[in-house]
């Protein structure tokens, strides 16, 4: 068990796997990690040795990520709607915001919370 950037991190699952429960990290961006730390795609979590980890710490603080992202990402939409721009009323009214149909898709987007 081991927590990154506020997210548990399950120790039995492979590196990768495990690497996209942070806020931020794909797929794409997992793997690209796993091959700069020249790890095994089986490799797990607790198998890593501590000069392995502290690289894999290193290699996740030059990316922005976790509730860096999040913040930056909710002032970017609090921007969009305070000057009145349309993406940003789509946005305070969860209607898709790049032009999708609303006619019979965007299901998920319309759905109360």
């Amino acid at each position: 068990m081991a927590y990154l950037y506020k997210t548990y991190l399950p120790d039995n699952l492979p590196l990768a796997k495990a690497l996209q429960r942070i806020y931020g990290i794909g797929k794409h961006r997992a793997l690209l990690c796993q091959e700069k730390l020249g790890v095994s795609s089986k490799q797990q979590l607790q198998t890593l040795r501590s000069d392995k980890q502290d690289k894999l710490q290193t290699l996740l603080d030059s990316y922005l990520i976790g509730d860096e992202l999040y913040i930056i990402l909710q002032a970017d939409l609090s921007r969009l709607s305070k000057i009145g721009a349309y993406r940003g009323l789509r946005h305070s009214r969860r209607l898709p915001a790049r032009g999708q149909r609303t006619r019979s898709n965007s299901k998920t987007c319309k759905k109360r919370k």
